[in-house]
């Protein structure tokens, strides 16, 4: 399934045990720059001082993500013993609001990013094409991505302005499903990323063996 990183930023963690401890909510998730995997959830106590609380308190890997509950908006996580290590990590919250930047220059502004929670990678930038109403909204794959630019806050993109304007529009109410992704990958002439050697890679941890080692 893919999921809106606004949306799971309201989500609570609740670490699993003997019994339950709830622990605090998402605040952000860390991920690597080169494959966009996210590597870990970062989480903000619970209470009534953590919302004023500057920096996130708890890491939790996403290999100890134990199940996503969307009725009761939560997230269960198993206890381990050794800890992530998330210096080399980057903060997906701090794309929201980054401009895409391509061969003619910067444009739009990125609103959301949207993650593939078997997979745990970031797939798609969503982008307000324009900064003035009525705008549009559409999304880029991370694939399509050449690198990010944290100084500028910018993505940086081979395909063109026009060609993300004119792809189809996206209304962040509704669910990302197969079909509308195929019309994505059809608008940008790209092989689709859905291939039954990449779902079997997966499901044996070959294609992210790195989820293996948190």
């Amino acid at each position: 399934m893919l999921r809106s990183l606004n949306r799971l930023r309201s989500y609570k963690i609740e670490v699993i045990g003997n019994r339950v401890h709830k622990v605090g909510r998402v605040e952000n998730l860390l991920f690597d720059e080169k494959s966009w995997s996210v590597a870990a959830l970062a989480v903000r106590p619970s209470g009534i001082f953590g919302h004023f609380r500057s920096k996130y308190e708890s890491v939790f890997g996403v290999a100890q993500t134990a199940g996503i509950n969307d009725d009761t908006r939560s997230i269960t996580i198993r206890p381990v013993l050794n800890l992530l290590n998330a210096t080399s990590l980057q903060s997906a919250k701090a794309l929201i609001k980054s401009r895409v930047r391509t061969n003619l220059g910067h444009f739009g502004e990125i609103e959301d990013v949207f993650i593939d929670d078997v997979a745990w990678r970031i797939r798609y930038i969503m982008i307000d094409t324009v900064k003035y109403w009525p705008s549009r909204k559409v999304l880029l794959s991370t694939e399509w991505t050449t690198a990010v630019n944290w100084n500028d806050k910018s993505v940086l993109t081979n395909v063109s302005e026009d060609k993300i304007k004119s792809s189809p529009d996206f209304d962040p109410s509704k669910p990302i499903n197969r079909e509308y992704e195929e019309l994505i990958f059809a608008h940008y002439a790209q092989p689709v990323y859905w291939t039954d050697k990449e779902i079997s890679e997966i499901k044996e941890g070959a294609k992210y063996p790195w989820r293996k080692s948190i």
